[in-house]
């Protein structure tokens, strides 16, 4: 049987037994459900005020090193695709990904040409993010739990989830090879100039990384920005939006993101209706957190006891870092753990439900799969950026 492949793998490649791998199962599928009623509640409250028309935001801080956290966010969207809500999906990547692969694809022409091809392309990507998923989908390499965050991207591609990106646009300084790299802002983005001018009177001196506590609030201010804007979200309205980011954008922290302008402050000052929702692992996480940053508890739900396993290789040799402690080094074990998490998510949901289970195990993808995956969803965006976006619609 498929899962008991995955499930000895696991054991024999991490030494994870089945009994804790159902533990941790049963916390992600508990928690998503909790999370699940928080929102219907919400969305019901907001509708009964008569704001039918908006988005409720939920933001979930997450450690983007842990394979359970992703598990969660497409738990979470499964259930509430069962029942029928009309859900986007808000990911911290940056804004102008899609712009970039469109200039590395399409080269020739004048630029007039080329300029008119691109709002084509942009104009369709605002309908329902699918071109933005794909150019993600296509070049996500990335050193922190990359297999997990390659199966919540591919599951939002085969469920038409609406997304966006949302972070600031990037320029890779100090870097020492494809995925590990000091990020910092990119002013020569207009969007990102914008954000940026919030807080700098004229261009700082000097560069602002990504994990800075300048960088950080000109992000922030950037991520709610790409949520308010109207023209990529009018097709979600009165949706549910589940907003991708690190747990420090929500909050700070108490040792390293000391400041005011935090993601929840800033969607408060802009009248976003949104609840919060942390994924910590234990008490240490909690305490960490800045309480003083909370703005209205109300809205707050902690989404704790999920499971503290990391996974930080890279994923284009599949070797692992000397300098990093991490529990999972390559991208075999990841699998073979998430997908075994995955398939016991789904076993609790059928107990749960009279209609069956939330259908996860239908979308298991092997590690070397990924790599054909990848391939085809890479030909299929490339016919797209030539103006055929049926490309991307076939079914998988």
């Amino acid at each position: 049987m498929l899962s008991g492949q995955f499930l000895e793998r696991t054991k024999r490649i991490l030494g994870i037994r089945q009994r804790e791998l159902n533990a941790e199962a049963r916390v992600i599928f508990d928690r998503a459900l909790d999370a699940f009623h928080r929102i219907v509640d919400e969305r019901a409250a907001m509708n009964q005020r008569g704001a039918l028309q908006k988005n409720l935001h939920v933001f979930i801080g997450e450690n983007h090193s842990k394979p359970s956290h992703k598990l969660f966010f497409l738990t979470l969207m499964a259930l509430l695709d069962k029942h029928g809500y009309k859900t986007g999906f808000a990911f911290e990547w940056p804004h102008n990904h899609l712009r970039n692969a469109f200039n590395a694809i399409v080269t020739e022409g004048d630029a007039n040409s080329f300029q008119a091809r691109w709002r084509e392309v942009d104009k369709e990507d605002r309908q329902n993010g699918r071109l933005s998923l794909a150019a993600c989908i296509c070049a996500m390499y990335y050193a922190y739990a990359d297999f997990s965050k390659f199966n919540l991207l591919y599951y939002c591609l085969l469920k038409n989830i609406h997304t966006i990106l949302t972070d600031v646009a990037a320029v890779e300084h100090g870097k020492d090879d494809a995925t590990r790299f000091d990020p910092v802002i990119d002013f020569s983005d207009q969007s990102s100039r914008h954000s940026m001018g919030v807080y700098y009177a004229e261009k700082p001196a000097t560069d602002i990384s990504f994990v800075s506590n300048d960088g950080f609030e000109v992000r922030n201010h950037m991520m709610i920005k790409r949520l308010l804007n109207r023209d990529r979200m009018s097709a979600l309205k009165g949706g549910v939006v589940l907003v991708n980011t690190g747990t420090l954008h929500l909050f700070g922290n108490v040792d390293e993101f000391d400041t005011d302008r935090t993601l929840e402050r800033i969607a408060h000052e802009r009248g976003l209706s949104y609840l919060t929702m942390p994924l910590v692992s234990d008490v240490h996480d909690r305490a960490c957190v800045n309480d003083d940053m909370i703005v209205d508890p109300s809205k707050l739900l902690w989404i704790d006891g999920l499971s503290d396993t990391t996974a930080v290789y890279n994923p284009i040799t599949n070797k692992s870092f000397d300098d990093r402690e991490t529990d999972i080094k390559s991208v075999q074990a990841e699998a073979a753990y998430f997908n075994s998490l995955m398939m016991m998510v789904d076993q609790y949901s059928a107990e749960c439900f009279d209609g069956g289970s939330l259908g996860l195990s239908d979308h298991i993808v092997e590690a070397g799969d990924r790599k054909r995956i990848t391939e085809e969803i890479y030909d299929r965006f490339g016919q797209a950026m030539y103006g055929d976006y049926d490309a991307l619609m076939t079914p998988w």
